[in-house]
């Protein structure tokens, strides 16, 4: 016997007016690519971040994957280490694209640099899972979420 797989429709359902996908998920193109400061991403620390594979950063990966590209063609894999220090370079180069309120170890305020980007995401993995988090997620971008900002 099979099992009835139609859709089942509700009064609910008829009654809710159609959702604007577009509102609700578009994101903006720029704030994409320039990146958006997200506050308090650690206690005390904003970071700018641009959205995870934008043009540039799809780019730097390319770039840093050239040395092994006659690995790659074989079939075969970037041992572990070296595609970790590659991902952190281009998280550095193209998605974390400046921070306020960070620190060094000496408790100093440390300023953004690329080097001291990718020093920062290869010995805190809480930086590096945050930084990540929220370049990956298409509400860091929404579109409607910044044209309510600019009108406040």
């Amino acid at each position: 016997m099979q099992k009835n797989t139609e859709p089942k429709v509700t009064e609910e359902a008829v009654i809710q007016p159609p959702r604007n996908l577009w509102e609700e998920y578009e994101t903006d193109p720029a704030a994409e690519e320039e990146g958006v400061w997200v506050t308090d991403i650690l206690p005390g620390v904003n970071m700018k971040i641009a959205k995870l594979w934008n043009k540039k950063h799809t780019a730097a990966v390319k770039e840093l994957q050239k040395p092994y590209k006659k690995i790659l063609k074989a079939g075969m894999e970037i041992p572990d280490h070296i595609a970790r220090a590659l991902s952190i370079k281009a998280t550095a180069q193209a998605i974390l694209l400046g921070w306020e309120g960070m620190t060094g170890r000496d408790g100093k305020p440390l300023p953004y640099t690329e080097d001291n980007a990718i020093e920062v995401l290869t010995c805190i993995p809480k930086v590096r899972d945050r930084v990540l988090e929220f370049a990956s997620s298409d509400e860091t971008f929404n579109k409607a979420e910044f044209q309510n900002q600019r009108k406040n």
